[in-house]
């Protein structure tokens, strides 16, 4: 079975944020409603630099800047910066595929796995490289 990786835009309705800030989307599904995200923000709304430097890590074309090999999904909303706190995932090439597994909350020092709202979502998730490509690009 494959996932399918897409990017959630803020929603309004009647001037107010349904879905506050953008984000990943797994099989339609906003990240956010999955696992609790607090007040972070998405790597890919950063700035263009940090952007291109979390982009690289996503496509495991750098390494990560956790010891653990995870690569930072979203970041501090405040100050970007991992040391505050990160959501991660261990990001994997695997006959083809981009499989996404060990989704943690975790800073330089420590990592604890996060907590699914939804308990069945608590898998690897397994995308088409060529998908995963055109949207985390």
């Amino acid at each position: 079975m494959t996932d399918e990786l897409s990017i959630v835009s803020p929603a309004w309705s009647g001037g107010k944020p349904i879905e506050p800030r953008r984000g990943f989307a797994i099989n339609g599904r906003p990240l956010a409603e999955l696992i609790d995200i607090g007040d972070k923000i998405c790597v890919l709304d950063l700035g263009n630099d940090q952007r291109t430097a979390y982009v690289k890590q996503l496509l495991a074309r750098v390494p990560s800047v956790f010891a653990s090999g995870r690569v930072p999904l979203y970041v501090c909303s405040m100050c970007t910066d991992v040391g505050c706190g990160t959501i991660s995932v261990r990001v994997d090439e695997v006959d083809g595929s981009i499989v996404w597994s060990d989704l943690a909350y975790e800073a330089p020092w420590a990592a604890s796995p996060v907590g699914w709202l939804d308990e069945t979502w608590e898998r690897p998730f397994y995308f088409a490289k060529v998908q995963y490509e055109g949207v985390i690009y």
